[in-house]
This record gives structure tokens, C-alpha cells and sequence, in this order.
């Protein structure tokens, strides 16, 4: 109760999508209801920018461990999977360290010569 003649109400939905929101005065919707209502996601992939040694296209050197930085503070809540393969299609293991700023430190070892996905 708001105290001048409005109410005001607040929910949480639980995941993106359309919705109905129903307003009641009484046991009779009022004007307009029920409300369509859009829910958005809570992060955009788009605004992930990923940089550093680790990620240079002419190449870095074998057998040494290189690092690259993920900066995801524009991008919303989400969860951060980098994926590794070698020039043999085979998984690497990433080790990913947030920093607590946003941004993250994903370090890992290209064993062998040839050309790594990420």
C-alpha cells in the first residue's frame, strides 16, 4: 500500500519467455488485464570480449603454459565454458580463474604443434 489510493507489486520470474500478468481489484481483473509481458535473458554473449597472448593467430609457443583474458562485465549474469580442442580434435583442459572484477583468466598448455579451437 503506497498510502495514496495505489497499491505496488513486484515478481521474479524464474526464466526468459512471454507472460500473462493478471491484476485484480477485488475478484475482478481491471482494464486491460491480463498484461503480456516479455521476460529478456540475463546476459548477452555479444558483449563477451575475449583477448591475450593465448588466443594469437601466429602462434604460441608448445609445451608452455599461455594465458588469455575473457571480459564478460558488460555481458549480465551467465555462465562462463571455454572449450579446448587440439590440432587432433582432442579436448584440453582449460583452467579458468575469475577474478572478481567480470573478467577471467583462462590459462592453458598447447602440447603439441598445429592449430588449437577455442
Amino acid at each position: 500500500d503506497n498510502a495514496d489510493g495505489t497499491q505496488t507489486a513486484s515478481y521474479v520470474p524464474s526464466r526468459e519467455g512471454p507472460y500473462n500478468i493478471a491484476v485484480r481489484y477485488g475478484d475482478d481483473e481491471v482494464p486491460h488485464s491480463p498484461f503480456k509481458v516479455k521476460v529478456l535473458p540475463t546476459h548477452d554473449a555479444s558483449k563477451v570480449k575475449a583477448s591475450g597472448p593465448g588466443l594469437n593467430t601466429t602462434g604460441v609457443p608448445a609445451s608452455l603454459p599461455v594465458e588469455f583474458t575473457i571480459d564478460a562485465k558488460d555481458a549480465g549474469e551467465g555462465l562462463l565454458a571455454v572449450q579446448i580442442t587440439d590440432p587432433e580434435g582432442k579436448p584440453k583442459k582449460a583452467t579458468i580463474r575469475d577474478n572478481q572484477d567480470g573478467t577471467y583468466t583462462v590459462s592453458y598448455v598447447p602440447d603439441m604443434t598445429g592449430r588449437y579451437t577455442i
